[in-house]
């Protein structure tokens, strides 16, 4: 059974004990937050698992063997606020900010966090933002984020990648 609280404890305490030693970055904590939302949600990740063409999210998640979202990571304390605010421009300034758009183009369901908060798209729009360091601001996020539907079929290669995992 899933524990989110226990799960959130241990996860910050990771979060914060790797930023103490230093020598970090991106990748040193992507691991961490794929347990956080394993052991707390009850879901399954994988860890940069497939190219797609708008990328490569850093990590899918599945439920019950289905794919449900992606999770995009960034280095602890990054501001997301201006990578959004420039993913919303028509042509990015910021590698962060083109990623970003791409990505909200072409994923249907995306989380994108800084190990601190986390931004919820659906189909390109944010839906929400929440402190993960704030069960009352996040729990009701990531149980929505794993529960998302994911768009119909309407082609045979998407359907083809589904089927295959």
């Amino acid at each position: 059974m899933a524990d989110l609280a226990a799960a959130r404890a241990a996860y910050i305490q990771k979060l914060n004990d790797l930023l103490d030693e230093g020598q970090t970055n991106e990748q040193t904590f992507r691991s961490d937050f794929q347990i956080f939302l394993e052991d707390g949600l009850g879901v399954r990740c994988r860890n940069e698992s497939v190219r797609l063409e708008c990328g490569t999210p850093d990590i899918q998640v599945y439920q019950r063997r289905q794919l449900v979202g992606f999770v995009e990571n960034k280095r602890p304390g990054l501001d997301l606020e201006s990578i959004h605010a420039d993913s919303e421009l028509d042509a990015p300034a910021s590698r962060d900010g083109r990623q970003l758009q791409r990505y909200r183009k072409a994923l249907h369901n995306l989380l994108l966090t800084n190990h601190r908060s986390v931004f919820w798209y659906v189909q390109g729009e944010r839906i929400a933002t929440a402190d993960l360091e704030e069960p009352a601001q996040s729990d009701p996020v990531l149980h929505q984020f794993v529960q998302q539907d994911l768009p119909p079929v309407k082609n045979a290669s998407v359907l083809v990648s589904r089927m295959a995992d």
